[in-house]
């Protein structure tokens, strides 16, 4: 299985990566380097150019093969696709992180040859238009979690603190 995406997260936030060549760092070479990452082959945008394509084409373009759509609750990690509304018509791509999105070229330091590093957005984006999950994330992105350690003498509780560990 992937590493966490809360290892992606703090991994990447903050830098900037250009796939294709083209632009800088656009929101498309964000999904693209997290998909090959992941250890997937990045999905291109080849009808409108935008990042839109992910969404509108997904029957057809390849996205289902390593990607499941969201019907609910979103999890870390999780893929959102905007429509021609976002991105000067050619959409948007960024994975959801704790109720807000990161993703490149939305706001964050500008990257040398167009775009923007990543950074996350909270409060900003309206719903995007559909979302997918990573196949390997469809049994949770992992993470931490708090966990309550125990130091124990002859079973009694002699100390004890909140650890976070992986999962």
């Amino acid at each position: 299985m992937a590493q966490s995406f809360q290892i992606f997260h703090d991994t990447y936030i903050g830098t900037g990566h250009d796939v294709d060549g083209y632009y800088g760092a656009q929101c498309w070479d964000g999904y693209a380097f997290y998909d090959q990452w992941l250890g997937y082959t990045p999905i291109h945008c080849t009808v409108t150019g935008g990042a839109r394509d992910l969404w509108e084409q997904r029957n057809t373009n390849g996205m289902l093969n390593n990607h499941d759509i969201v019907t609910g609750q979103l999890q870390n990690g999780d893929i959102g696709v905007w429509g021609a509304d976002q991105g000067g018509g050619y959409g948007h791509v960024a994975m959801y992180y704790n109720g807000g999105w990161m993703g490149q070229n939305q706001g964050g330091a500008s990257y040398p040859g167009g775009g923007a590093v990543f950074s996350d957005l909270y409060n900003y984006l309206p719903s995007p238009m559909g979302v997918f999950r990573p196949k390997c994330y469809s049994g949770g992105s992992g993470g931490t979690k708090k966990v309550l350690e125990l130091d124990l003498k002859n079973g009694i509780v002699v100390g004890a603190r909140w650890i976070d560990v992986e999962i």
